[in-house]
């Protein structure tokens, strides 16, 4: 879940403590969804959404027969993702193995937009490097 538009039991929140306060903007809704299940909390998702949000700067593009849409996210967003993303696997690999295996997949996918289409390639490339090492580290 992202957090724009996320309704939040109140006592929920308090059990299990809110967000992180290491990560900013990235993988703060994800991982206290984590958390929650953790708690025994349920998490459910409207698939009918009553307000939009784009992720990023989305552009489409196309690779081989398929439409790619890379998120065009400057590299300090890159490597917040990417850190958060590496201390979220390393938190949760063993309870939330399905979780963290697809979401592994899509930073391979990310990965790959970032690569071939996304504008100042190299520094993001490096941010990611760098998010990799860090996340790593961290705990």
């Amino acid at each position: 879940m992202i957090t724009s538009g996320t309704l939040v039991s109140v006592s929920a929140w308090g059990a299990i403590g809110g967000f992180r306060r290491d990560f900013f903007l990235d993988y703060v809704d994800l991982e206290f969804c984590l958390r929650a299940r953790a708690a025994g909390h349920r998490v459910l998702r409207s698939l009918r959404p009553t307000i939009r949000h784009a992720i990023g700067r989305p552009k489409r593009r196309r690779l081989l027969w398929r439409t790619v849409t890379p998120t065009n996210h400057d590299r300090t967003r890159r490597y917040s993702i990417t850190r958060n993303r590496v201390v979220v696997w390393r938190t949760y690999w063993r309870r939330e193995a399905r979780f963290v295996a697809t979401d592994a997949l899509g930073f391979v996918k990310e990965f790959i937009k970032v690569a071939l289409f996304e504008s100042d390639r190299r520094a993001k490339l490096r941010a990611i490097a760098a998010a990799i090492r860090d996340g790593g580290r961290a705990l």
